[in-house]
């Protein structure tokens, strides 16, 4: 399944939509900044087999675990947002 089909679920979760969506190597990343280099520190959605998805993360080593629908994923990376997690930070979080 495309990452398009989950790219706007996001923007309906007020707590989703404080981050910077973006679509990279078939996957739907969040970050907390909207310029490189992006914060990693927000689990993101893969597509998975039968139309299903994988959220993972932050870290590539790191498995949250399968999701039905693009909802239930929005709604696992959202309960893994970083505290204190704000509106993103236009620009680089390193300026």
């Amino acid at each position: 399944m495309s990452v398009r089909n989950y790219s706007k679920p996001p923007t309906r979760s007020p707590d989703c939509a404080i981050c910077s969506p973006g679509r990279e190597w078939g996957e739907l990343h969040f970050s907390r900044c909207t310029e490189w280099p992006w914060a990693w520190d927000v689990p993101y959605i893969q597509p998975a087999a039968n139309g299903e998805y994988w959220v993972s993360g932050p870290l590539r080593s790191e498995s949250v675990g399968p999701a039905v629908t693009p909802q239930q994923a929005v709604t696992m990376v959202v309960d893994r947002l970083p505290p204190n997690c704000g509106p993103a930070l236009v620009g680089a979080l390193s300026r």
